[in-house]
């Protein structure tokens, strides 16, 4: 592994993003997700830094809408 670069598995990803395992697996079969690596027929890893910006770029912004409340 290079320095400055931390890969994990799909158990780690998934724990450090709060879903299951087999959500991202779903992403990775439909070609959605964090970038990931796939090191032979059964063992696939990310690199933290790719998964943290793939969540940056979702990130889900909610605009209030202000309701008129008669005053």
């Amino acid at each position: 592994m290079s320095e400055g670069k931390k890969y994990l598995s799909t158990a780690d990803v998934a724990e450090h993003l709060g879903v299951s395992a087999s959500w991202l697996s779903k992403l990775r079969m439909y070609g959605e997700g964090p970038p990931f690596f796939k090191l032979g027929a059964r063992c696939v890893v990310y690199d933290l830094n790719q998964v943290d910006a793939w969540v940056e770029r979702h990130r889900a912004t909610i605009a209030s809408k202000q309701v008129d409340r008669g005053k």
